[in-house]
C-alpha cells in the first residue's frame, strides 16, 4: 500500500494479519458461540458472527534483531524484551488507515497489536461490539509473522505495557481487561482516543457490585444505553481499577518476597563462621539485591489513565451540570480536552490541510481544486508527531495545536480555511482515505479522526 501521509518504507517492518474465526480458550468460547471474543460475563452476543481482523507491527530494530538471531543457532540466541502496545479500534487494519509505522519507525522496545472494531444495529441506532484480545492471540500472530517473513520470533520477551481504544474500540478494551484476557501487572497506559465512555454494558457479572462514581464522575447524561447511568455496569473504571488492584497485589508479594529472603539472610548470619556460610550470604544477597530491584520496579510501575476528548459524541460533555466542573464521563489521569476552541479550529485545519495533501500527493485532486486557505496551509504543514496535542505533551521546540494555529491566525489563507469547511470535506469525501463515506458533511468526523492521526506518538509507544 502507497504511503499516503510520509513516505515509509514498509519491507523494513514486519506485518502480519489475521482474522480470526474461533475463540482460542475455553473461557470464551464458554460464553461465545460466535467469532468475537467477548462481550462477557453477564452479557450475551447477538447478531451476525465476525471475523475481526488482527494485525502486527515489529518495528525495523526490532525486526532486524530477530533477522540477525535467526542467522545462528537457536542455542545462542540474545533474547530481547519488547513491550506490546494495543489498539482497539474501527472497522480495518488501523495500523494501514493511520499510518501508524510512521509513530513506531525509530522504537527499538514497542510492538503493535491493531483489533479490528465494528457496530451492529441496536435498540438505540447502531451500537459499538466488544471485540476483546487473549494472551494466546499473541501465538497465533507470530505464528502468522513467521510465515509470511519466514523467520522465527520468538526469541522476543514480550510484556503488555499499552493499551487503547479508539472509536468503538473503548468497549473491547475495557472488557478485555475484566475478563483478565491478559496480564495486567505491567500496564503502563490506558487510553481513550476519543471514546472516553463509562460502557454502561454488558452487564456485571453476577454477584459483583459497579463501582461506585468519582465525585469528576457524578453526573447525568446520556451516555450510550441508558442516560442516568442507573444500571450502569462502569466497565471503564472497573478495568481502570482492575489494573490498579493487579498492579497493587504484586507489589505486596514482592515485598513480602523480599521480606522472606531478608529472613532467611538473618538466619545464616547466626550460623557459626564457616566457609559454607561465606557462600551461603554470597548466594543470598545476590537474591536479596535482584529482588530489591524487582520491589522497586513493582513500586514505581503504576498505570496512568489518559483521555483525548474530541467530539461530544466520541467523548460526552454534560449539558446538565456544570461542564467546566464535570468534564468526564470516567474521570483520568491526564485529559488533553480538544473539544474547545481555539483547539477545535486547529485540529481541524490540520487534519484537513494534511488529508487534502494526501489526496494532491496521490494524484486525486489538484492545486486549482484545493480552496484557497488550504492551499497555504499545505505548503507548511508540519511532519505528523511535530504538533503536540498540549503542553504537557509539548517537548523541545514542538509547538502544541494552539500554538500551530495561533502562527497562523490573523492570516488571509486562515480566515479562509475557516469559511471553507465544507469543500474541504467535500474534496476528502471525493476518494476517502480514512473509512469509505464515514465524513459525510460533518467536521466532526474528520476532528474525531485527527486526534489519532496526529497524536498517535505521543502515549501508544
Amino acid at each position: 500500500m502507497a504511503a499516503k501521509f510520509e513516505p515509509i518504507d514498509p519491507s523494513k517492518f514486519a506485518h502480519s494479519t489475521l482474522r480470526l474465526a474461533n475463540a482460542v480458550d475455553s473461557r470464551i468460547t464458554s460464553i461465545h458461540s460466535d467469532i468475537v471474543p467477548l462481550q462477557p460475563e453477564g452479557g450475551q452476543t447477538s447478531g451476525t458472527p465476525r471475523e475481526p481482523l488482527f494485525a502486527i507491527l515489529i518495528p525495523p530494530k526490532i525486526f532486524e534483531h530477530v533477522k540477525q538471531q535467526n542467522a545462528k543457532a537457536p542455542a545462542q540466541w540474545i533474547r530481547k524484551k519488547v513491550k506490546l502496545s494495543i489498539l482497539w479500534a474501527a472497522g480495518g487494519n488501523s495500523i494501514e488507515i493511520f499510518e501508524l509505522r510512521h509513530f513506531f519507525k525509530d522504537t527499538n522496545d514497542t510492538a503493535l497489536i491493531s483489533i479490528e472494531g465494528f457496530e451492529e444495529k441496536g435498540p438505540s441506532g447502531k451500537e459499538p461490539k466488544n471485540v476483546g484480545y487473549h494472551k494466546k492471540y499473541l501465538k497465533l500472530l507470530l505464528d502468522k509473522l513467521k510465515a509470511d517473513h519466514t523467520v522465527d520470533f520468538s526469541m522476543l520477551d514480550f510484556t503488555y505495557s499499552f493499551l487503547s481504544g479508539f472509536s468503538t474500540g473503548y468497549g473491547g478494551m475495557a472488557q478485555t481487561v475484566n475478563n483478565d484476557f491478559i496480564p495486567l501487572e505491567d500496564i503502563e497506559r490506558y487510553i481513550f482516543y476519543d471514546c472516553l465512555y463509562r460502557a454502561d454494558t454488558p452487564p456485571l457479572p453476577k454477584g459483583e457490585k459497579a463501582p461506585k462514581p468519582l465525585p469528576q464522575e457524578d453526573n447525568t447524561g446520556a451516555d450510550e444505553v441508558d442516560g442516568a447511568h442507573g444500571n450502569s455496569a462502569f466497565n471503564s473504571r472497573r478495568a481502570i481499577i482492575r489494573i490498579q488492584k493487579a498492579q497493587d497485589a504484586r507489589r505486596t508479594t514482592k515485598l513480602a518476597e523480599q521480606q522472606q529472603i531478608e529472613k532467611e539472610k538473618k538466619d545464616i548470619e547466626n550460623l557459626p563462621d564457616s566457609p559454607d556460610k561465606v557462600n551461603k550470604l554470597k548466594a543470598v544477597n545476590e537474591k536479596l539485591d535482584a529482588k530489591i530491584k524487582e520491589v522497586a520496579g513493582a513500586n514505581s510501575l503504576k498505570v496512568k489513565s489518559i483521555a483525548y476528548t474530541v467530539t461530544t459524541a466520541g467523548s460526552p460533555k454534560y449539558k446538565t451540570v456544570n461542564a467546566t466542573k464535570y468534564a468526564y464521563t470516567v474521570y483520568v489521569d491526564i485529559l488533553i480536552d480538544l473539544r474547545k476552541d481555539p483547539e477545535t479550529v486547529a485540529l481541524f485545519n490540520l487534519t484537513a490541510a494534511r488529508s487534502l495533501k494526501a489526496l494532491k500527493d496521490g494524484g486525486d485532486i489538484t492545486d486549482i481544486d484545493i480552496p484557497s486557505g488550504f492551499l497555504q496551509l499545505i505548503t507548511t504543514l508540519p511532519a505528523r508527531g511535530d504538533i503536540a496535542s498540549g503542553t504537557a505533551t509539548k517537548t523541545g521546540t514542538r509547538k502544541t495545536i494552539v500554538e500551530w494555529g495561533q502562527s497562523h491566525q490573523g492570516s488571509v489563507h486562515w480566515a479562509n480555511a475557516s469559511s471553507q469547511l465544507n469543500a474541504a470535506i467535500a474534496l476528502i469525501n471525493r476518494k476517502p482515505i480514512f473509512y469509505p463515506g464515514y465524513l459525510g458533511g460533518n467536521s466532526g468526523g474528520l476532528l474525531h479522526l485527527g486526534c489519532l492521526l496526529e497524536f498517535a506518538g505521543e502515549y501508544l509507544l
